[in-house]
């Protein structure tokens, strides 16, 4: 695919993982130019030259295909190493390595879980964003509605993800539009209200009980 920089970023906004490529190539400040992974760039160009229906993926300027976060990453910090998100020392380095793996791999089960288990906040933006990769031309109302089948097949993949009930006790915090005030819970019938904090002395706050690690597995 011809463009007018360096390397194309093919990818989307409400893609976590396209974020994290994204995300680096800013940092770097490496020229690239952006590209919505729509149903026609998966057809025509992603799958025939990854041979998966998976995002990120960077075109480089030879036209080599890279697919997968940390694979990207990598092969840039060879090319640009000024400005390395890499620490300099092994055990740094590895310790670093850790926390991509465990950003990767773990806190993608409370994301699916906050995007998917809460259609009342979320619908509305999922079914806009699935329906910009089936279309991205079509008006609003339209979209949704070209999203919405999309979006259910990807909701239906959240057990896989270890995201089913279990999950379902970590409820978001949302912030509404009309000021700072939090929540801690979804109050559909009612306002949303933070529940206040254990008291264990006379002037002494605890954070409020967490879910056990467990529960995430």
């Amino acid at each position: 695919m011809t463009t007018t920089h360096a390397f194309t970023h093919y990818g989307a906004d409400f893609s976590m993982y396209s974020g994290k490529t994204r995300s680096y190539l800013r940092y770097k400040g490496i020229p690239f130019e952006e590209q919505l992974a729509t149903a026609k760039v998966y057809r025509k160009i992603l799958i025939p030259n990854t041979g998966v229906a998976m995002i990120p993926v960077l075109e480089t300027p030879e036209g080599e295909f890279i697919q997968d976060t940390t694979a990207i990453i990598d092969s840039l910090e060879k090319r640009f190493p000024e400005r390395s998100v890499y620490p300099a020392t092994p055990k740094q380095r590895l310790v670093a390595l850790l926390m991509e793996l465990y950003a990767d791999e773990w806190l993608l089960i409370p994301a699916m879980h906050f995007r998917w288990s809460f259609p009342r906040i979320n619908r509305k933006f999922i079914y806009g964003e699935f329906g910009k990769v089936v279309s991205p031309m079509l008006p609003g109302p339209i979209r949704r509605m070209a999203g919405k089948r999309l979006a259910r097949r990807f909701s239906g993949m959240l057990p896989l993800h270890g995201a089913g009930p279990a999950q379902h006790p970590l409820q978001p915090v949302p912030i509404p539009v009309g000021g700072p005030r939090q929540c801690g819970r979804l109050c559909p019938d009612g306002p949303d209200v933070r529940p206040p904090l254990p008291r264990s002395g006379a002037g002494s706050h605890h954070a409020a009980p967490r879910p056990p690690l467990g529960e995430l597995d």
